[in-house]
């Protein structure tokens, strides 16, 4: 990931992926220290922070599927508003026991933008599950 001004990069991985695949890799290097048993658990991984995002790959990954991103989603990603929430009311169908029935509906949509080619990185890149 390129050193931006500003850049804070983190991991962003399933808590399945972290705890049966990263978590060990850690433990096995030991040299855990008593500060850092009673700060308890940080999760960071080389220095960065780990975020656990469940709509990534964890134990149904497949080949092809990218279960480790590492970027700033702040620099290479945009949450658009698509619409804004509309509220409608519901006036036959809860008449009968006097009750009002309320529908709220919005639209958001993300686009990944900055994520590089296979030959310069982005703002975010993934760690790719092969064969």
């Amino acid at each position: 990931v390129p050193e931006y001004a500003g850049v804070s990069p983190r991991w962003f991985m399933n808590k399945y992926t972290f705890y049966t695949v990263v978590k060990p890799l850690l433990q096995a290097l030991g040299g855990t220290d008593m500060i850092q048993v009673e700060q308890g658990g940080t999760m960071m991984l080389l220095g960065y922070p780990v975020v656990f995002a469940l709509v990534l790959p964890g134990a149904s990954a497949a080949p092809g599927d990218m279960p480790i991103i590492f970027g700033d989603l702040n620099l290479g990603a945009i949450l658009g508003n698509r619409r804004t929430v509309t509220i409608r009311q519901q006036n036959e169908l809860y008449s009968a026991d006097d009750l009002i029935g309320l529908t709220a509906t919005t639209r958001y949509d993300i686009n990944i933008h900055e994520t590089g080619d296979a030959t310069n990185s982005g703002c975010i890149v993934g760690i790719e599950l092969t064969v």
